[in-house]
């Protein structure tokens, strides 16, 4: 959520597939902040086409051609035009909930032009969903200290609130007014539920000037939907990089399936960042309650 950011695209340094994201002659350290990383051919490829939803991809992209820069990947499977879209199943004004609370949202439709942060993205409606029973699995502290790369609406910072975390959602400073708007409609559960959320502007591709915006170390770093473009990839592995502090600090993602090849890809690039692969499981793990059971989203827990 977010949008593509400014700059993402342009001229890159190239280097064979399978090189490490390492500049020459920089290594990356196990912890603390670390030398912005490059991007590379192979690992990431060409940027993809942003996810529209009818008509237009239809025409330019049809179904079964390939993607350029990704092996196996075609238009048909990068299309989520015929999956479920679980955004269009609730409005959020009273009817979507995190222990029986209700997460009220001004949200813009997905069909919406404009910024992509703006919209609830299934992605994040899973993990606001996830965080309910797994919150204590992932961290032990009572009001835990939350942070959400790539927040967009706010959904899975809220639902962290609600849930009496210490939250920062973290996004682009266009998202801060939209965000800022839907804390405030549920400020009144939060501290209600002994919660706090703030929202913060981290840029991933200004992170050496963002990461202060951060004021506490995290106990848990989340993102929801954060890489549906392989250009998103490096710049995530940058933040991450910048603002994980802890090794012993869960790192949970939740991705929507489009390309299992570029899925993959992440994982790889993450895991030349530092970061290992724990567990991965889908949503009929991260949440008992079946109308939120959906085949393409999958979740990863990484650490250092």
């Amino acid at each position: 959520p977010g949008g593509v950011p400014p700059g993402v695209g342009g001229p890159v340094t190239m280097r064979p597939t399978g090189a490490s994201l390492q500049p020459a002659g920089v290594g990356l350290a196990p912890r603390g902040p670390a030398p912005p990383l490059a991007v590379q051919p192979g690992m990431v490829g060409p940027p993809l086409p942003p996810v529209v939803l009818g008509g237009s991809l239809d025409q330019a992209c049809p179904e079964g051609a390939a993607v350029p820069g990704m092996p196996g990947c075609t238009y048909g499977k990068w299309r989520i035009t015929n999956a479920r879209l679980m955004q269009m199943e609730y409005d959020f004004q009273g009817d979507f909930k995190v222990k029986g609370e209700s997460v009220k949202l001004a949200v813009d439709h997905p069909t919406a032009t404009g910024d992509t942060g703006w919209r609830v993205w299934d992605g994040g409606i899973l993990l606001a969903k996830a965080l309910e029973t797994k919150l204590k699995t992932w961290t032990s502290k009572e009001h835990p200290v939350v942070l959400e790369l790539g927040c967009g609406s706010g959904i899975a910072s809220i639902a962290a609130a609600f849930l009496g975390a210490e939250v920062y959602a973290t996004d682009r400073d266009c998202i801060r007014d939209r965000t800022l708007k839907n804390i405030a409609l549920n400020q009144g559960t939060i501290q209600k539920r002994g919660g706090s959320c703030e929202f913060k502007v981290v840029d991933w591709n200004n992170i050496a000037r963002d990461a202060g915006n951060v004021p506490r170390s995290p106990d848990l770093i989340i993102a929801s939907d954060v890489v549906w473009d392989d250009s998103f990839m490096v710049p995530l592995a940058n933040a991450l990089d910048a603002l994980h502090k802890d090794p012993k600090v869960p790192v949970v993602l939740c991705q929507k399936e489009r390309c299992k090849e570029m899925d993959d890809k992440l994982l790889q690039v993450l895991g030349q960042a530092g970061f290992k692969l724990v567990d991965r499981f889908g949503s009929k793990e991260a949440t008992p309650e079946t109308e939120f059971h959906h085949d393409a989203v999958w979740f990863c827990v990484l650490q250092r």
